[in-house]
């Protein structure tokens, strides 16, 4: 059932990009730039999935055809090693501090060109009313206490920052029809001078 070989592996790994079949769902895939990469293609529920399984050459061709044999044995025994994945990935927060944590390392600091911004304003505005409670702890009320807080310093632009940095932590932290009502109520406080 197996095509390829190692040295054939070898090979590829320098060609064209294109997806070459190893047999049974697993294919090795060789992208225009960066690394090639294992794929293991499967059928779920009525669906066909995709899912990489490594990159080459950190994983050899044995140690991919194994892990694709162990992850149809999960998919046989109703197992989505999708779903299991992203469950893996899930960092563990609990508090508004490793909420902010989190988004600051996956996204802020990813995508700002000064991602120490929306750090600061968390860190001296957010972080001293709200920062230690868990998260299932927030109120709206407590949303509003930050701003409040922010807008009696008389500092509209920092308001400003905050309620902006405020809104994303908001929508993970309450409800969405709660965040709209918070989010009206703090407009003229951030705005007010």
């Amino acid at each position: 059932m197996s095509k390829l070989t190692a040295t054939q592996i070898k090979s590829l790994a320098k060609q064209a990009p294109k997806k070459h079949t190893d047999g049974g769902g697993l294919y090795f895939c060789v992208r225009k730039s960066g690394m090639p990469y294992w794929m293991l293609r499967y059928s779920a529920q009525g669906k066909r999935h995709e899912i990489t399984l490594g990159q080459y050459p950190q994983m050899s061709l044995g140690d991919a055809r194994e892990t694709a044999v162990l992850t149809k044995q999960g998919i046989r025994t109703g197992t989505d090693p999708i779903q299991e994945r992203a469950k893996v990935v899930q960092p563990d927060i609990r508090t508004v501090k490793d909420l902010f944590q989190d988004w600051h390392e996956t996204d802020l600091s990813r995508r700002l060109k000064h991602p120490n911004i929306p750090k600061r304003i968390y860190q001296k505005e957010i972080h001293p009313v709200i920062g230690l409670y868990p998260i299932a702890d927030v109120t709206p009320r407590d949303i509003r206490a930050v701003l409040q807080r922010v807008q009696r310093s008389n500092r509209p632009t920092i308001a400003n920052d905050t309620l902006m940095y405020m809104k994303p932590l908001s929508y993970t932290l309450l409800t969405l029809p709660t965040i709209y009502t918070v989010y009206i109520e703090a407009v003229p406080l951030a705005r007010s001078t």
